[in-house]
């Protein structure tokens, strides 16, 4: 963790921030993430102006529940956009299989499997196409986990 100064941040003058720079694998490349953690109150705009009503919020493991004073009751599912895509992945996972059988016809039966060479292992050919294929796929894997890896 590092320290640095506020210069043109919406924050007091020479406060001292923490920062965590992260790396981060990217779909092409390995890219640094900063964190900044801000010291103080947030900044308010004003066009956003803060309620007076009260309401009731009940947060369950995958839906959130809200029940306003007057109006509707609305229950609705918690990051519903981060839906696994699993479709997507098989998809990608058809194409990688498709690819690894163009790349390498010799490792292949009649039948379409995988030929046991005994205790000799296979070398497999990866093209460029499959690389990016792998990544892409990985890269879809880490955002349905939700995982950042450092």
């Amino acid at each position: 963790m590092a320290w640095i100064t506020a210069s043109n941040m919406r924050a007091s003058f020479g406060a001292r921030l923490p920062v965590l720079v992260l790396k981060e694998p990217m779909q092409k490349a390995r890219a640094m993430r900063v964190q900044l953690a801000l010291e103080g109150t947030p900044y308010h705009k004003p066009k956003h102006t803060v309620g007076t009503d009260t309401i009731g919020i009940d947060l369950g493991p995958s839906t959130i529940a809200i029940i306003p004073r007057t109006g509707q009751a609305a229950l609705e599912t918690l990051s519903a956009e981060l839906a696994p895509d699993a479709r997507a992945i098989r998809r990608l996972q058809r194409q990688m299989d498709r690819q690894r059988r163009a790349a390498n016809p010799e490792h292949y039966d009649e039948k379409g499997r995988i030929k046991r060479r005994g205790k000799h292992r296979l070398v497999w050919k990866r093209s460029h196409n499959y690389e990016r294929t792998r990544r892409r796929k990985a890269h879809q894997e880490r955002y349905m986990q939700g995982v950042k890896m450092p």
